[in-house]
């Protein structure tokens, strides 16, 4: 025999509770399926979507679903579950003060990145003087955050000035993070910066004689002894003629910067053995990976469709092994530029990462090769150039460090400027052939290691093929952005 009931009166707009126990509902419809699952057998009025309005009272109604019936949508953050999407949307936006066009989204980044969370050992995270570690700041602000940052996939910029706004940091422990095992860029040989210093001129007569002045690498041209210098001899003389026909003051498209200024950089690159610089939107190799680490064969469902790795302007490969990246703009108006400042601090770290975690997975994740390997990201906007240097100093973080941002002069009274253009290009070549270095050598002294080869035995603890004993560090990989919605 049924019995029938009436709500009992709604102490606020937000607040449902039930008429047969405490608990209390952010929503009406909550409150049919509560007395369902929790009070079987309990008949609360009719109405098939449970909640009506009769003569001034609030009737409820069971439908006769049963708990299996039921589809629980849990928080990533606090683990409350919820019967119904809108509810958790609720939830996020007024427990947690998050604020996303689609919770389903913003619940699989954040889960993504507590699974990763869950897997550090204490012992092994960065901690500070402070007596705080990197890794739980970074955790908590993901946690607040309502849309993507870097620090959800474990990534810290120090120089962003996000960090003492929203006051996660302190100004000593950005420092401290900023210095901790910085490695500084490699140094222009003496030769080659006072060859390049000869260009610190102003007039364009005496540009032209000191570029075209007789060298003895015109008399005997030897490319491992010369490269460097007429590779620079041949920027100077390409923007020189950009400025003389006055085409630097005018702005252009994207494609005209790289075919006319990034290109000509670009081919500094030229003496590293089979190395290539790849321009145009080319999908990166490392950042597919990522995206298809999880992707199986077809079985209960079918076979995910493979994705494509993050299109980037600028890489530069080694054969199939990537060690730099770059995006590249068509105009630069400050440092806080929109499409930039998405650039730098989110997009182009991502596929740093992606590419710093092949280079540690060829080194077997060794952690004493990790620690000194790094790689280098291009930013071209405009007439402006910096680059990022990211590097894994301590525990499971990844750091990104800017340099200082120049750009190609306009006029001959700022030429001078193009030389810390050529400089910081040329620092870039050195960094990833000491990076190909670095992992081609420890590869190569690894070659004749007698270890046993045995089976596969855990998908996320690879034993390594040789070399057993060590260390081993494994860095998680970055999260998987939120999709955007096509616009119709």
């Amino acid at each position: 025999m049924s019995k029938s009931i009436t709500e009992k009166k709604v102490v606020n707009r937000w607040k449902f509770p039930c008429p047969l126990c405490d608990i209390v509902t952010g929503f009406r419809n909550s409150i049919r399926r509560h007395v369902a699952r929790k009070h079987p057998g309990v008949d609360i009025g009719p109405g098939e979507r449970g909640y009506r309005t009769a003569g001034g009272v609030k009737n409820l109604s069971v439908d006769g679903e049963t708990e299996e019936n039921f589809k629980v949508y849990g928080c990533a953050i606090c683990l409350g579950q919820f019967w119904y999407r809108y509810q958790l949307k609720h939830h996020y936006e007024y427990d947690h003060g998050l604020v996303a066009a689609n919770v389903a989204e913003v619940d699989c980044l954040l889960r993504e990145h507590n699974i990763q969370f869950a897997l550090f050992e204490d012992s092994q995270k960065w901690k500070l003087k402070s007596g705080r570690n990197v890794e739980d700041i970074l955790h908590d602000f993901a946690l607040a955050a309502s849309n993507e940052h870097s620090a959800h996939s474990f990534i810290i910029n120090p120089v962003d000035s996000t960090w003492l706004q929203l006051d996660v940091f302190s100004k000593d422990e950005l420092d401290e993070i900023s210095t901790l095992r910085y490695n500084h860029l490699p140094a222009l040989p003496r030769d080659l910066m006072e060859y390049i210093n000869e260009f610190n001129l102003t007039d364009q007569q005496q540009i032209r004689e000191t570029l075209w002045k007789q060298r003895p690498f015109d008399a005997s041209y030897d490319q491992k002894e010369s490269f460097d210098k007429d590779w620079a001899r041949n920027v100077i003389h390409s923007i020189l003629m950009e400025i003389e026909c006055r085409q630097l003051s005018q702005d252009h498209l994207e494609s005209w910067y790289i075919s006319h200024i990034w290109s000509t950089l670009d081919r500094c690159f030229g003496d590293l053995d089979e190395v290539y610089v790849i321009r145009g939107e080319s999908a990166s190799i490392a950042s597919g990976i990522r995206k298809n680490e999880n992707r199986i064969a077809a079985s209960t469902t079918s076979m995910k469709r493979q994705m494509m790795g993050h299109r980037a302007d600028l890489l530069i490969r080694k054969l199939k092994v990537e060690y730099a990246c770059g995006e590249t703009g068509k105009s630069y108006n400050s440092e806080n530029d929109t499409k930039l400042l998405l650039e730098r601090q989110l997009k182009m770290p991502k596929m740093m990462k992606d590419q710093l975690i092949q280079l540690f997975k060829l080194c077997d994740n060794d952690e004493s090769a990790v620690r000194k390997l790094s790689i280098a990201g291009i930013l071209h906007f405009g007439l402006h150039q910096t680059m990022l240097l990211m590097d894994c100093p301590a525990g499971y973080v990844c750091r990104v460090l800017p340099t200082p941002t120049c750009k190609v002069p306009t006029t001959l009274n700022t030429f001078p400027s193009l030389l810390n253009v050529i400089k910081l290009t040329w620092k870039a070549k050195a960094l990833i052939r000491q990076v190909i270095k670095d992992v081609e050598r420890y590869n190569s002294s690894n070659d004749g290691d007698s270890t046993e080869i045995d089976v596969i035995t855990s998908r996320y603890r690879t034993p390594p093929l040789s070399h057993g004993c060590k260390d081993k560090l494994y860095i998680p990989s970055c999260v998987t952005s939120p999709t955007k919605k096509q616009k119709m």
